[in-house]
């Protein structure tokens, strides 16, 4: 039994440890980009304008963009487009579709 009062053979911490996340895979931008299109779909399918951000902020494009290496303009368009997705999110924060879209954002543009 775990110190930790969990009634597996294995400690829950031991498990925890021995499985890498799924978010330190080295791919996971590439990895997460085929996965969030279904939840964008389901954010398209309750509010149509975030049609308008699946060509620029999760389109194919957007994976071959460095942020770092993008000129002061990019930068600046970028900056708006993801403050326009994040207050059209904001009704939306407690849907999990909400969340993948949000993450995706965090970890592609930083």
């Amino acid at each position: 039994m775990c110190p930790h009062y969990c009634s597996r053979r294995r400690c829950c911490r031991q498990l925890a440890a021995a499985a890498p996340a799924p978010l330190a895979h080295p791919n996971y931008v590439v990895t997460h980009a085929i996965a969030t299109p279904a939840g964008l779909d389901q954010l398209c399918a309750l509010d149509g304008r975030f049609q308008a951000y699946r060509r620029t902020l999760f389109g194919q494009a957007s994976l071959a963009l460095d942020r770092d290496a993008a000129t002061a303009d990019v930068n600046a368009k970028l900056d708006a487009a993801i403050a326009g997705f994040c207050t059209l999110l904001s009704s939306y924060f407690l849907l999990a579709p909400a969340f993948k879209a949000l993450e995706f954002l965090v970890r592609k543009y930083k």
